[in-house]
Formats: C-alpha cells, structure tokens, sequence
C-alpha cells in the first residue's frame, strides 16, 4: 500500500479535471515519483521534494523536447499533487535550496487518519464525475 494516497490523489484529480485516459495514467504514475527518486541516495522529503528542483527538471525537459509537452505537463501536474498534499502535513517540503526552512501547513501527520480521508474523498469525487459523464 507504499504512496496509495498519492496515487488516489493523481487518478482521481486527473479524472476530476477530464484529462484523456493515457494523461490519468502518466498523471498517476508521476504522482509518487518525489518518492521513488530517493531510492537511498536522498533522505526523505529532502531534494527529491524540492519543489524548485521539479520546476528546473520539467522546464529542461520541456525546451529539450518540446514534441512532448504535453506529456511533460501531465508529469508536473502529478509532481505538483504530490508536493502539495506532502506541504499538508506536519515534516511539509523544502522551502528554498540550502536551507533547513519547510514549507509545512501542518494539517496533519502523515498516515494519520485524515489523510486517507482526503484520498476517500477525491477518489469518490472522481467516481461520481465519471457516474455524471459516462452514458
């Protein structure tokens, strides 16, 4: 059950914002990688959820492959989820390179109930956006 909030979270805001079915999965499939980028070489919530070193990477990505902008929106905008809900909790995010300041609105730690809660939410959100648009 590693990230399933954050996956919930992708699916269910793609869907929400009528995005076309390949963009929920990228949208999805982005949404944990802050996490997977640590793979033991950063410590967690450190570079890998900086939200300065996303923009920097998608920009890049954007001017060096500029056929594959959309795709590259749809990965900033799984990023973007997952920063946002981990700035929720209490450890929050990076707030500026070289510094030990977070951004952290402190709503809640992490896997406490409310959390999922959250998740609940959009994932019924998006069920019942799907019930209203799917004849």
């Amino acid at each position: 059950m590693k990230w399933i909030n954050h996956k919930i979270l992708g699916a269910s805001a793609s869907v929400i914002a009528g995005l076309p079915p390949l963009a929920v999965i990228i949208v999805t499939a982005s949404s944990v990688l802050p996490d997977f980028m640590e793979l033991r070489i950063f410590k967690h919530r450190g570079w890998s959820h900086a939200w300065w070193l996303h923009v920097i990477l998608i920009a890049m990505l954007a001017m060096i492959l500029p056929s594959t902008t959309p795709y590259v929106f749809y990965v900033a905008f799984g990023i973007a989820l997952h920063l946002i809900c981990d700035s929720l909790t209490m450890t929050g995010i990076p707030a500026t390179p070289f510094s030990d300041k977070r951004i952290a609105f402190k709503l809640f730690k992490t896997g406490e109930i409310i959390e999922y809660v959250i998740a609940m939410f959009f994932g019924a959100g998006a069920i019942a956006w799907l019930a209203l648009f799917i004849k």
